[in-house]
């Protein structure tokens, strides 16, 4: 990078010395004989745990084309709320994927999905087969179960509904001033309640939250009779494991979080940190577009940045640009302020560098930049159905992180967003942790769990756990990953795995020196060093 350089600071390295970045490492050949499927505790109970366990009313899945012959489903009820648990129950789904190599069985590996409101079963389901490019387990499933639970309030665990018609809306989510930004509040403050009696039952939206969900987990647990499970969080799921954790340290076999969630700090830490992941995932971008010829707008650095900023000046004066896709689908915002198209930019970004998203946001903001249209994925995503997970994600940011809630004044909320931008020249700060500060204001159901610091296991006693993050990641900071890893105090059995280069999420794109090492892991119990990769 050039006209970005400064940025790199922001992106610490500071737990590496440069001789442990393994330019030179190939990914481990995972070769096994009969000497190689242990080290950790095994499972040595074949019939009845996992998706054998008689305590679970697994089924056959419905009859249609993307569930595998294997894959086995359930549905069990627990508790709507854990302090009330003769109360209210609801019921939560789960898939499971039998091991394929039964008699060497090791476990149970729980995939706890990204979002929020991202869904377990899909994932589950595609490892199968490996359909939809899917690498996730390709190996360690022949000695796993792997077991995907859909979080209440998605998918198979009785989703939250609300009509369309009361969630969409043009409100922005950077008011400007007072009146936006109380047609904001009142407009979360009325479909708030809404959501809630469309949902039923009574209290599942303001149960919603990371904790009740490592409740789940746990009830599952039991029902499946294994005395361990092992963890793999994605993105959002790595809160998730890292919570189960600390409240079940005893009954946690390892953890596997790629991409990391810090909710060890507040928010005065965690949204500039936020801002400037965006933004340096943002200069990468450019500094690729600056000299790849599969870029539309291929040019010196700094023309490509004052392109940008007269697109997005251009996009925030009224008229915004229209989105005619979006007016035929209606599944997203038209027309496109400028600052829908910076918070679109956050899950572009989070592609890895030169990817084919990188190439679409380019040609994309070409055809805005000539056409004066914008394409719908530079659009807001609108909810086209009454259980879009959007409700979800809502619910569990504006319960697990902290923000202004009911009250809050709009010189609050201003200058947490000018703190942001200032940390993002170019993006302004615009991403999901903006969002959580602006759009959790008006929300009715506020903060049940919020940040504190990691309760980790005393040393010593900690299990397996693998740190993976990419050095510059739009969605979860490098930054963030350190912090959580620094509290486990330098246990010898928690390790750190940085990727080089741009990107959110690791191990699941399949290919690579640290997908291979975590596979070598979960088969044959080696923990890998500390260190930064190249892939």
């Amino acid at each position: 990078m050039k006209l970005f350089q400064a940025w790199i600071p922001l992106i610490s390295l500071s737990l590496y010395h440069p001789a442990q970045v393994s330019s030179a490492f190939t990914s481990p050949q995972i070769v096994l004989d009969d000497s190689e499927t242990h080290g950790l505790p095994i499972n040595a109970s074949l019939v009845v745990s996992g998706c054998s366990s008689p305590s679970v009313p697994w089924t056959p899945c419905p009859s249609l084309p993307y569930y595998g012959p294997t894959i086995k489903c359930a549905t069990i009820p627990v508790p709507l709320d854990y302090s009330a648990p003769s109360g209210p129950h609801v019921n939560i789904g789960l898939v499971c994927l039998p091991a394929t190599n039964a008699p060497k069985r090791k476990g149970t590996i729980v995939y706890l999905p990204g979002g929020p409101g991202n869904t377990a079963a899909g994932i589950v389901i595609d490892a199968e087969t490996g359909a939809n490019h899917n690498q996730y387990f390709d190996h360690s499933k022949e000695f796993y179960d792997i077991v995907g639970i859909d979080p209440r309030g998605l998918g198979r665990s009785h989703p939250i509904k609300c009509q369309p018609a009361d969630w969409n809306s043009d409100v922005t989510y950077f008011p400007a001033n007072v009146g936006e930004f109380n047609k904001l509040v009142g407009h979360y403050a009325a479909v708030g309640p809404k959501c809630a009696a469309e949902t039923g039952p009574a209290d599942l939206i303001s149960t919603t939250n990371t904790l009740t969900i490592v409740h789940d987990i746990e009830h599952v647990r039991t029902l499946l009779n294994e005395p361990q499970l092992t963890l793999y969080g994605d993105s959002y799921g790595t809160f998730t494991a890292l919570t189960y954790l600390e409240e079940h340290a005893a009954t946690t076999r390892a953890l596997i979080l790629d991409a990391v969630v810090d909710h060890t700090v507040d928010t005065a830490v965690r949204l500039p940190r936020a801002a400037a992941a965006v933004e340096a995932a943002f200069g990468a971008w450019v500094s690729w577009c600056a000299t790849s010829p599969d870029c539309a707008w291929r040019s010196p650095e700094k023309d490509i940045v004052a392109r940008f900023e007269k697109l997005i000046a251009v996009a925030n004066t009224s008229p915004f640009l229209p989105a005619p896709d979006c007016l035929v689908s209606l599944a997203c915002k038209s027309p496109v302020s400028g600052y829908d198209l910076l918070l679109s930019l956050q899950g572009t970004l989070s592609a890895r560098a030169g990817s084919d998203a990188w190439k679409a946001l380019a040609a994309r903001l070409n055809a805005a930049e000539h056409a004066r249209v914008a394409d719908a994925a530079l659009a807001l995503p609108w909810a086209v159905d009454d259980e879009d997970s959007a409700f979800t994600t809502q619910t569990m940011l504006c319960h697990d992180f902290d923000h202004g809630g009911a009250g809050t004044m709009f010189a609050a909320v201003a200058a947490l967003i000018a703190q942001a931008a200032a940390a993002a020249p170019h993006t302004r700060g615009a991403g999901i942790e903006s969002v959580v500060q602006t759009a959790c204001v008006g929300w009715p159901f506020g903060t049940t769990f919020p940040p504190r610091l990691l309760r980790a296991p005393p040393r010593g006693h900690v299990p397996p756990v693998i740190f993976v993050n990419a050095q510059i990641d739009a969605g979860t900071p490098l930054a963030g990953a350190e912090n959580v890893f620094r509290q486990f105090g330098g246990d010898a059995n928690v390790v750190f795995l940085t990727r080089q280069g741009v990107g959110h999420g690791t191990y699941r794109d399949g290919s690579g020196v640290i997908h291979g090492l975590v596979e070598n892991f979960l088969v044959k119990d080696v923990l890998p060093a500390t260190g930064v990769y190249k892939s």
